[in-house]
């Protein structure tokens, strides 16, 4: 009786550690969070623009190491334009699209005029203090923000890009 209760113990004892130092089942691999359905960036960080025409930079690869400028995935794209004008100044943004990040065209939009199909440029103008606001579809591969004044203006670009 002593040598099944032994034989007994030694096989629970032996039963317990091969549980015990059994690995686990694998965790499932964990399902990527969906990626966001909205993304915002700063395009132009507060610059002061003399009479000239500035673009925003191409590419403009974030802190996240990611190229904001590129339009894959993206539908639309909000951009938000202040400006602190000096005098009597101007500041003009438009859009811009490109295919190969080289050569680049205003973005337009077509409406009807009641006779015919009229194009007019994807911008904003300001004259004076404050903030201009403008959703554009997102065409070709890259995008960017052609700033234009007429003196001095201080400005900052932040977009939201949208799927």
């Amino acid at each position: 009786m002593k040598r099944t209760s032994i034989a007994t113990s030694i096989l629970l004892i032996a039963l317990a550690l091969a549980v015990l130092l059994t690995p686990g089942p694998t965790p499932a691999a964990q399902a990527q969070e969906p990626a966001s359905s909205q993304m915002t960036v700063d395009v132009v960080e507060a610059t002061y623009i003399a009479t000239a025409t500035v673009n925003s930079a191409w590419p403009n690869v974030d802190s996240e190491g990611r190229d904001v400028t590129r339009s894959a995935g993206w539908g639309t794209v909000d951009i938000f334009v202040t400006g602190d004008v000096s005098g009597t100044a101007t500041l003009t943004a438009t859009m811009q699209v490109s295919a190969d990040g080289t050569n680049w065209t205003n973005a337009n939009y077509e409406y009807w005029t009641g006779s015919a199909i009229g194009t007019k440029t994807q911008q904003r103008a300001i004259s004076a203090d404050g903030t201009a606001y403008m959703t554009v579809p997102l065409a070709g591969e890259y995008w960017r923000v052609s700033l234009q004044t007429t003196g001095g203006v201080t400005t900052t670009v932040k977009a939201t890009l949208r799927r």
